[in-house]
Parts: C-alpha cells; structure tokens; sequence
C-alpha cells in the first residue's frame, strides 16, 4: 500500500511530464485530486468515474458540466 510520500512523489513524477495547459482525461478520478493537481497548472481536465462524484475538499467549486458519471466506453 503507498504513503501518503509515496503518493505525493507519484503525483510530481507525473505532473512534471504533463504539459502546461493541457487537455487530460482522468479516468477514475475518485475525489479529483490528481484533476485538481492538473488545474492548477492551468491544464483542462475532463475526471470521469463510475461512481458519484465524492464531496470536493473545502472552498473547490467548478461548473457541474466538468463531471461525467458512468463508463468510459460511452465517451464519445
């Protein structure tokens, strides 16, 4: 199981490989953090899972049409 520093050091490995301001598909986004991570690098950020969204950590707020509950298979 990963520590809370495994996942950190995950999370900048990647976030040091995505570009600034790009587009991202976070399939099983679960809570969004890796989402909300790519955003505020300036990235676009589609988070979709199969689950309902999970509550957002404190004073995050963004347009309901950034959330897509279902499969991934129906994204068209």
């Amino acid at each position: 199981m990963a520590t809370g520093g495994d996942v950190n050091f995950l999370l900048e490995q990647l976030l040091s490989r995505v570009p600034t301001r790009a587009r991202c598909l976070d399939v099983g986004c679960g809570d969004g953090s890796v989402g909300f991570a790519l955003a505020a690098r300036g990235c676009s950020v589609l988070g979709i899972d199969l689950a309902l969204p999970l509550p957002l950590p404190h004073g995050i707020r963004f347009d309901i049409s950034d959330i897509t509950v279902g499969s991934v298979a129906l994204i068209k």
